[in-house]
């Protein structure tokens, strides 16, 4: 892959400059300064949409079958680490469903009604679902039960989620204690899966805020713009 597709040209007009906050920690006297940078969602998600390409099927490929499909998360054959996933797409396709990799029993099936917007969002609201278990996101046609696509993702097994589980619990609890929005504690909660590594439970973080400012509902928009751009990947 060529240097320039690594560099995602779209996010040098979404984002020109990125504004982080900046915390100075002085130590004893003749030591250097060490400079933590905040997180903003500003540079998160720059550097998702910026940086290497992650084999997850995210983007507009679904479109070779001719239609205007988008695949924004769970990405394909991911890992996340929320028990109730939410589903994002963009395209004409208005029923999804979820099913056990390897059975035929459809676990949970669910439908939007049409919209304006081309984007969809659906959390799962079915059976709990287990830990280290892979499924399938099921897409159906919309004028009959024929299933159109299904992408699998995976469900954190139970020894990886454990200190994941502790460690969002206690930012939780000191978060609160200070004070914070929803939308700042969805900001470190997806700084911190940022961390980790696990995009799918960033964008579930950004796209799960319920009233989200009107700044953070532009960010949202770019990303999903960012991801459904021709050259994404």
């Amino acid at each position: 892959m060529s240097k320039s597709k690594l560099l995602r040209p779209i996010f040098l007009t979404i984002i020109t400059v990125t504004s982080i906050s900046l915390s100075f920690i002085p130590q004893t006297l003749g030591a250097s300064i060490i400079v933590t940078p905040q997180p903003s969602w500003r540079s998160i998600i720059q550097r998702i949409l910026g940086g290497e390409p992650q084999d997850t099927g995210r983007g507009a490929n679904g479109g070779s079958r001719g239609d205007d499909f988008c695949l924004i998360n769970p990405g394909e054959n991911e890992k996340v680490w929320h028990l109730n996933p939410l589903f994002i797409w963009q395209g004409d396709t208005n029923k999804i469903g979820l099913r056990e990799k390897g059975k035929n029993i459809v676990l949970w099936r669910d439908s939007i009604a049409e919209a304006e917007s081309n984007l969809k969002s659906v959390k799962y609201k079915g059976l709990p679902l287990k830990f280290g278990k892979t499924y399938e996101w099921l897409f159906y046609s919309n004028t009959s039960k024929n299933i159109v696509r299904e992408i699998p993702i995976q469900i954190m097994d139970a020894t990886e989620r454990a200190p994941i589980t502790a460690e969002l619990s206690a930012l939780n609890k000191k978060l609160k204690a200070e004070g914070a929005t929803e939308e700042e504690i969805a900001l470190e909660r997806a700084n911190y899966f940022f961390r980790r590594k696990l995009l799918g439970d960033v964008l579930q973080e950004l796209y799960s805020v319920k009233n989200p400012s009107v700044k953070l509902q532009s960010i949202a928009d770019k990303v999903t713009n960012g991801i459904c751009e021709p050259n994404y990947r």
